[in-house]
């Protein structure tokens, strides 16, 4: 399907605007014997042409839990504390799903969903990698997907970039909304979903139907935004916390931090965000007015998001550090130094943490023997954590398939 725009423009598109273009579709077709049965079947194969670009293979299931309604499972960038990993797990199965990840994964019980570089939204079986549909964007995916409801919420990078809800059991598209090159986490909450664009534009969208509820200028970010006790906060690429009412978009500060952040924040509590620096701090900051509670020196950067997980900041630095520190943000531990390179999130589980690193590999280290237990070859440059569930773990590399381990 042809996503191009006429004249630049891409408001808000529903399966109603499609309906004339099926029309004239019908009336491009030039077959005169045609019978009135036969006309009918023409424009309703047309109209499924033009509502969906995706391609199914098989029932899709409807049962168990498949809501990630934001990046990393919650808020506070953990789905995983209380689960487990094997000692010794193995490749269950590999999945094209395109030509690799940029983003992490959204795994619920039964479907995961995955978004690529080369276009694509792909609905995996959780427990067997079995594809069931593939929905082809108009630009690559800059960022995982979000899923609540029945719906998966992606966007796009480039111009123009869209943000797409999908049909989750069936991979047609709901909606579509343009808002810029986005290529930050989007953020769901209260029915509305919030995505930052590259130019500086925060929009809140309504779930339902992608039509504005409000948008906010000159608030560029690469962080993305979090919605925390009601409040949108995200830090600029100016070194500046923001922090909007989530119901109106209307200003509640402006705080200077000293730091910059790429990654997403974390929440600690519903006052309170922790952002990870790449000039080495981890830095919690009061919500709604931007006060420093309080900042730990990690030496050297952290370019993954930080993880809150049992009362304790959790964070990475680049050569794979790993540091815990205490929510109040006193009597941190030294940092254990894991010797590889990671731009990724940690993953906290119920005994260890599970560490993604750019040259492909996923290692395990055991809280309880205080040391790299395990490390398996994934292949491809790893930008983000795996999503773990009962015991099993799916990880998207930027380059090859989507690999299940358990």
């Amino acid at each position: 399907m042809d996503h191009r725009l006429v004249g630049g423009r891409a408001p808000n598109i529903t399966q109603d605007d499609m309906l004339p273009a099926a029309l004239a579709l019908r009336g491009a077709v030039k077959l005169p014997r045609m019978t009135r049965t036969v006309k009918s079947f023409a424009l309703a194969l047309a109209m499924t042409t033009l509502l969906s670009c995706a391609t199914t293979s098989g029932r899709v299931p409807r049962e168990g839990v498949n809501d990630i309604p934001e990046y990393l499972g919650n808020a506070r960038r953990v789905r995983n504390a209380s689960e487990t990993v094997g000692s010794n797990p193995t490749v269950v199965w590999r999945q094209e799903a395109g030509r690799g990840s940029l983003g992490a994964v959204a795994m619920g019980e039964r479907l995961t969903l995955v978004t690529t570089l080369d276009r694509w939204v792909a609905a995996l079986d959780t427990r067997t990698g079995k594809r069931y549909w593939r929905f082809r964007g108009i630009n690559p995916f800059g960022t995982g997907p979000l899923v609540h409801e029945g719906r998966v919420f992606v966007a796009t990078e480039g111009n123009p970039g869209l943000v797409t809800a999908i049909n989750l059991f069936t991979g047609r598209k709901r909606w579509q909304t343009r808002v810029g090159d986005v290529s930050s986490v989007l953020a769901f909450s209260n029915a509305t979903v919030y995505v930052g664009s590259q130019d500086g534009t925060l929009y809140a969208l309504r779930a339902d139907n992608g039509k504005q509820r409000w948008v906010h200028a000159r608030v560029p970010s690469r962080s993305g935004p979090i919605v925390v006790g009601g409040k949108v906060a995200l830090v600029t690429v100016t070194d500046s916390l923001i922090v909007l009412d989530a119901t109106t978009g209307v200003s509640n500060s402006r705080t200077a931090v000293g730091a910059g952040t790429i990654a997403p924040l974390a929440a600690l509590d519903d006052s309170t965000v922790v952002m990870a620096s790449p000039g080495g701090e981890i830095i919690a900051l009061a919500i709604p007015s931007g006060r420093v509670r309080w900042r730990h020196s990690t030496t050297t950067g952290v370019l993954g998001a930080p993880v809150v997980a049992r009362d304790t900041v959790f964070a990475v630095t680049n050569d794979c550090v790993l540091w815990r520190i205490p929510a109040g943000g006193v009597s941190a531990e030294p940092g254990l130094p894991m010797g590889c390179q990671t731009a990724a999130a940690p993953a906290v589980v119920r005994d260890g943490v599970l560490i993604a690193t750019v040259d492909g590999q996923l290692l395990y280290y055991s809280t309880a023997e205080r040391k790299v237990v395990w490390t398996r070859k994934i292949g491809g440059e790893l930008r983000h954590p795996p999503m773990v569930l009962n015991g099993q773990m799916i990880i998207a590399p930027l380059s090859g398939k989507v690999v299940s381990l358990r």
